[in-house]
Parts: C-alpha cells; sequence; structure tokens
C-alpha cells in the first residue's frame, strides 16, 4: 500500500514538473506582451526588473516586458 502510493505520488509529481515546463515555454516566434506595475517610483528594490529586461532575460523567454512606474495614487494590487 505505502509502495503504490509513493508510485502514486512520484508520477503526480513529474507529470505536474513535466506540464510547467512545457507550458513555460513560448512557440517559435511567439511574444508574449506582459505590463509589470511598480509599487512605486522606479528604485533600487526594482533594480533586478530592469536589469533583466536590460540583458534580454524576457525576451529570451518569449515576453515583452513594459515596466509602468508606480505612485502614490497606483494601488499595484
Amino acid at each position: 500500500m505505502k509502495r503504490s502510493r509513493a508510485l502514486l505520488t512520484a508520477g503526480t509529481v513529474a507529470i505536474l514538473v513535466l506540464s510547467a515546463c512545457t507550458a513555460a515555454s513560448p512557440t517559435a516566434g511567439e511574444t508574449k506582451h506582459v505590463r509589470v506595475q511598480l509599487q512605486w517610483a522606479p528604485q533600487a528594490q526594482f533594480a533586478g526588473y530592469f536589469a533583466a529586461k536590460e540583458k534580454g532575460f524576457y525576451t529570451a523567454e518569449g515576453l515583452d516586458v513594459e515596466i509602468v512606474p508606480g505612485g502614490p495614487d497606483v494601488i499595484p494590487q
């Protein structure tokens, strides 16, 4: 009983991992436009977003990322 439960769990995890990997990869030439709303004006805490865009990491994953600055009147949720 324990062995069959362990095999079922392992199989389920493997299927989930494989489906997540295939769903994340874009098809050839397809680019998805995404907007990232910052919580505040651009500053050091958002440096990773800007660095990834500059280095082309988003483009390599098939994403066209637009970084939208925030402010006191913006609710990013």
